[in-house]
């Protein structure tokens, strides 16, 4: 389910950045699937239909869910969202019932993708353009699909309906919503006993992506010829013609630019700790070329120790809850794929482009880090060190190392794997860091380039 919602985002967003018209022996159609595209999911332009609106935000938030058999707990997350399309993330250190005799404490994550679309006769106040002044009170409503899963790989899915009310404000938008959805696992699914309807309000900060205030532009990139002979016209009219068409292939692009940068990421371990990080840093975007440095800090979150001959076991992890404090400076560096493979295959459009950057850019890249943890704090260290010492005693042909025990991470240097998507100003990340005495650290984020000089 996470590489469907990953392969939507991506889709989605790109339509927006790459825009195709039509220009000579156009052939009327009818009711095609782009026409209902166009016409009822996307609807006019934003800025003529929906003055000031933010076209593409991100940044943190925080909820308090009701879902059934879960205990009460703060879950916090991340969020972006392009245009009509919204997507988050949320987790917890939950409580949830796995038998009607007993629970269990483990890490619980939450996705969603969200289609939405503005009220706009219930807004308020009014906000320029380029998102840096004045103020806008506008509702939305949309319709999600949400996924759970737990750290042991119980997952369930969901469906239903997300009112909004977003304030938004110079360079910001602060949202509240509240997610009313119908979980659709039964009794035999693995996360038991949570089927039905839950209730999931959500408060979030975040950063306006800043799409005017870059001055973006459209430029062409080309011209292509094709033709259409003999063939069915796609449509529920099922015409048939024979013509030449052209159309002109565009590119939105911005300034380059340096920028200060602020993000926010969380994450898993893949058996004892979970991640939360802030971080600030310097940044850099020229055409196909990004670089990010920055420092963070952060808490790994010591989740108990999971069984890792069977993961899905079920496991009561309440003896293992703890945290370790980290500190990281990073150095990160990558392209965009999108123009980099149009500029291979088509180098003679881009010749022109010099250092602009496209507004929407898919970026690839390596980077190095220099993590150093804390000392791992359990909230009951004698117990948790003692069902440690005898798992391990129990299973001798297991190594004891950072992997399976989190009292023994240590500080080194280390690398950064990542793909990041971004909008102008925000950026949403998905990144992997190895080191050697912390291990494998799978984390999700959200970036905000504040720009500071164009080039």
């Amino acid at each position: 389910m996470r590489k469907l919602l990953l392969i939507i985002i991506i889709s989605c967003t790109y339509h927006y950045s790459v825009a195709q018209a039509d220009t000579t022996n156009q052939i009327p159609k009818e009711k095609t699937w782009s026409d209902f595209y166009k016409k009822v999911l996307v609807g006019k332009p934003w800025h003529s239909k929906y003055p000031g609106f933010a076209k593409s935000s991100g940044g943190i938030g925080i909820s308090m869910p009701i879902i059934t058999g879960f205990k009460p707990s703060v879950w916090t997350g991340l969020e972006y969202r392009s245009k009509y399309f919204r997507f988050n993330y949320y987790t917890s250190m939950a409580t949830y019932e796995i038998a009607t005799e007993r629970d269990t404490s483990t890490q619980v994550s939450t996705f969603s993708l969200t289609y939405l679309r503005p009220l706009n006769f219930f807004k308020l106040g009014n906000r320029n353009n380029k998102g840096t002044s004045g103020w806008l009170l506008q509702p939305t409503l949309g319709g999600f699909i949400r996924t759970f899963k737990t750290s042991n790989k119980s997952s369930s899915i969901s469906i239903g309906i997300s009112p909004e009310l977003q304030l938004q404000l110079p360079y910001s938008v602060i949202a509240l919503k509240l997610d009313v959805g119908y979980n659709l696992c039964g009794e035999l699914s693995d996360l038991y006993h949570s089927n039905g309807i839950f209730f999931f309000p959500q408060l979030s900060f975040q950063f306006d992506a800043l799409k005017d205030f870059h001055n973006t532009k459209t430029v062409e990139t080309g011209v292509y010829n094709y033709t259409v002979g003999g063939n069915t016209i796609t449509g529920f009219t099922g015409r048939t013609s024979s013509s030449k068409e052209s159309f002109i292939q565009t590119l939105q692009v911005m300034d380059p630019f340096w920028a200060v940068s602020f993000r926010a990421e969380m994450g898993t371990k893949k058996y004892p700790l979970a991640t939360h990080n802030i971080g600030i840093g310097l940044s850099g975007r020229w055409s196909t070329l990004m670089f990010d440095s920055y420092i963070s800090y952060g808490k790994f979150f010591a989740k108990g120790f999971v069984d890792v001959d069977d993961a899905r076991k079920p496991t009561d992890m309440n003896v293992f809850n703890g945290t370790v404090n980290n500190f990281g400076i990073n150095i990160n560096a990558g392209a965009d794929v999108l123009l980099g493979i149009r500029k291979l295959f088509h180098p003679s459009a881009y010749k022109e482009l010099g250092y602009q950057t496209p507004y929407f850019s898919i970026y690839l890249g390596m980077g190095l880090n220099f993590l150093i943890p804390g000392e791992t704090k359990f909230t009951n260290p004698g117990a948790a060190n003692s069902a440690l010492d005898s798992w391990f005693t129990a299973n001798p042909d297991i190594e004891r190392t950072a992997q399976n025990d989190p009292s023994l991470t240590k500080s080194g240097m280390g690398m950064n794997f990542f793909i990041q998507f971004e909008t102008a100003s925000i950026g949403f990340i998905l990144s992997g860091t190895y080191q050697k005495k912390i291990g494998v650290i799978n984390s999700i984020g959200i970036n905000y380039l504040f720009p500071l000089k164009k080039k």
